[in-house]
């Protein structure tokens, strides 16, 4: 139980759990800037939902003043 309060920080780590922390760390940052090179891939895609949701937005106005102006003849 004492180990499992120790991984949310109620409890001080043991100087070996305090490496393996710090080997995570490590791996973690080196794992980042691997991943540099899939950031720009991912800006892309983000771009590409972010435009697509204002082309819906977009649709959806045009669509509602039709509707308005329909709802108003009728």
């Amino acid at each position: 139980a004492a180990a499992g309060l120790g991984r949310i920080g109620l409890v001080p780590a043991s100087p070996e759990q305090e490496k393996r922390s710090d080997c995570l760390v490590a791996a973690a940052a080196s794992g980042k800037a691997a991943a540099g090179e899939e950031a720009g891939e991912e800006s892309g895609a983000a771009l590409a939902k972010t435009l697509q949701l204002g082309v819906f937005f977009g649709l959806w106005y045009l669509f509602n003043i039709y509707f308005n102006i329909y709802n108003k003849q009728v």
